[in-house]
């Protein structure tokens, strides 16, 4: 098939950098002699949707799990309380779940800058 037609797009120099480092990871559309083609991972981008959001899915999933498991150690604390006995280990494991939580929003805040910064 004959690309004949162009399109024009203008990036920062970060954006253009990221662009580049995520052409140069994907091996999926490097060509033949195994260097990055930026047209094809544009093109792959393009039509066939973003690695980058499958990642964030991941992380997603991760922190979804993370919340999970802390509502579950809430409710054995709230049950505790109200039997009148909650132990400082109560406490810490509930806090390192928190913890946990605030660190994976925390990359997926970034990652979501990274991605999608000034969109």
């Amino acid at each position: 098939m004959e690309r004949d037609r162009r399109f024009y797009i203008r990036l920062t120099r970060e954006e253009y950098e990221l662009l580049e480092k995520l052409a140069e990871e994907d091996e999926e559309t490097h060509s033949r002699n195994k260097k990055k083609n930026m047209s094809a991972f544009i093109r792959k981008q393009i039509f066939t949707g973003s690695s980058l959001e499958q990642g964030l899915t991941e992380k997603l999933k991760d922190v979804e799990y993370q919340v999970r498991k802390i509502g579950v150690n809430i409710n054995q604390v709230a049950a505790k309380a109200n039997s009148s006995y909650v132990s400082g280990k109560d406490v810490e494991v509930l806090l390192a779940a928190l913890d946990s939580v605030d660190i994976q929003f925390l990359e997926m805040t970034r990652k979501l800058e990274e991605s999608y910064g000034g969109y």
